[in-house]
């Protein structure tokens, strides 16, 4: 996946809605995985190997983004700095977190790109093979 900023999407979602399901997944997942613990898995008629440190929700989800400098993205993300995000990180997002039904169940709105003009979205448009 290749890092792209937020104006090169045809696509954006409200961060204020991403950050709403990216917030109920923490707190979720730090309820049941505190960071800091340790988890050590057990198999019934065996003997695990390996011992899992406990992360907190931002430095999993982290983790999961390619590239560098990712917890900065989804901190950003939490915090609201911009109105919008890309379709593209908003959809890597929620697959990491598995909140595909996010986008269809009205949690998360996908909307055309304010930032772009009429021309550039007809254009893109028509690039995506939807005109």
């Amino acid at each position: 996946m290749r890092k792209r900023s937020g104006n090169e999407d045809g696509l954006v979602v409200p961060t204020v809605e991403l950050a709403a399901v990216i917030r109920v997944w923490i707190t979720d997942h730090e309820a049941h995985h505190p960071p800091g613990t340790q988890n050590i898995p057990t198999y019934k008629g065996g003997q695990s190997e390996s011992i899992a440190q406990g992360y907190s929700g931002l430095q999993y989800i982290s983790n999961h983004l390619p590239g560098d400098h990712q917890e900065r993205t989804v901190w950003r993300i939490l915090h609201l700095e911009s109105k919008h995000t890309s379709f593209w990180l908003a959809d890597s997002l929620c697959t990491i977190i598995e909140e595909m039904a996010a986008f269809h169940d009205g949690r998360i709105t996908v909307i055309p790109n304010p930032n772009w003009s009429q021309e550039h979205w007809l254009e893109w448009k028509g690039q995506q093979g939807c005109i």
